[in-house]
Order: C-alpha cells, then sequence, then structure tokens
C-alpha cells in the first residue's frame, strides 16, 4: 500500500499484515509496530483525529484516548 504522513508521523501498511507507524524526520525512528491477521488492503487514512486502517476482512477506526 501506499504510505500516509499525518501529523508528524508515517503509516505504512503491508500485504503481510504489518502496520508501522515511524516518526516523520531524516533518522528512521519506528513509534509503533501492529500485526493484523489479515492483509491491509489500502492506504490509511487520517480524518478528524481517527486513523483508518482496511484488512482484507475489516476496517479498523482508531482513535487516540483525550489525555486530561
Amino acid at each position: 500500500t501506499t504510505p500516509l504522513l499525518a501529523d508528524g508521523r508515517l503509516y505504512v501498511g503491508t500485504r503481510r499484515g504489518d502496520h508501522y507507524i515511524f516518526a516523520a524526520g531524516a533518522e528512521k525512528k519506528l513509534l509503533h509496530q501492529t500485526k493484523f491477521p489479515s492483509p491491509i488492503s489500502a492506504t490509511s487514512c487520517a480524518a478528524n483525529g481517527t486513523l483508518y486502517i482496511s484488512t482484507m476482512t475489516e476496517l479498523l477506526a482508531l482513535k487516540a484516548e483525550k489525555k486530561q
């Protein structure tokens, strides 16, 4: 899939079901890695504070909790 650059982060999904979040910048800095049970089928999408990830079997909407 095509990488997504949003909010200072680079989101990359793979056909193996891996999803990576890197800090945007000159140096490679992995912030988070997730393994999904099925392949990621489309580019991630960010809208209104929510990250959408589409796999071959489901669409996930992830939103960070607000810090108090």
